[in-house]
């Protein structure tokens, strides 16, 4: 077995477990009102429905909504430089294997405005383990999915 089967086969169901912990109805404690409180900064993000999958992070927001093996895929570049053309590939929930999803008409994503692409799978989707953003030769990170998502 070589040695990227082997962290996928780890990796996946680590993080499928991470996420499953956090969302067992864990309270948040309660603050200490002698303590300071801190306001969340806004972040420029992009509206995201119900069932689809969001990533934000080092100044990207995107939004991936499927519709079976078809979806849209909005990405919005808050940095000062010109990100290169979006991809997206995800591993399986049932066996860790990486899926590549088509991204139509594909294009450098340019600081400003969110750019809407369309994405398609080449075969019928699989169930959804984790989904990754890659923008030009650069992996950004996984998606989480918004309530409602997955398989």
């Amino acid at each position: 077995m070589d040695r990227s089967r082997i962290m996928r086969a780890v990796l996946v169901p680590l993080a499928v477990l991470m996420m499953t912990a956090c969302e067992r109805g864990e309270t948040d404690p309660t603050p200490d009102p002698s303590l300071p409180t801190q306001v969340p900064t806004e972040t420029s993000t992009i509206a995201a429905p119900p069932g689809s999958y969001r990533y934000e992070g080092l100044g990207v927001a995107a939004v991936l909504t499927l519709d079976g093996a078809v979806g849209e895929l909005r990405v919005r570049n808050d940095t000062d430089v010109e990100l290169g053309e979006p991809g997206l590939y995800l591993f399986t929930a049932d066996g860790g294997e990486r899926v590549e999803l088509t991204t139509r008409d594909p294009a450098p994503v340019a600081p400003g405005p969110a750019a809407t692409f369309e994405v398609a799978f080449d075969e019928e989707p699989p169930p959804i383990g984790m989904v990754f953003l890659v923008l030009g030769d650069d992996d950004f990170g996984a998606f989480v999915p918004v309530d409602g998502a997955g398989a």
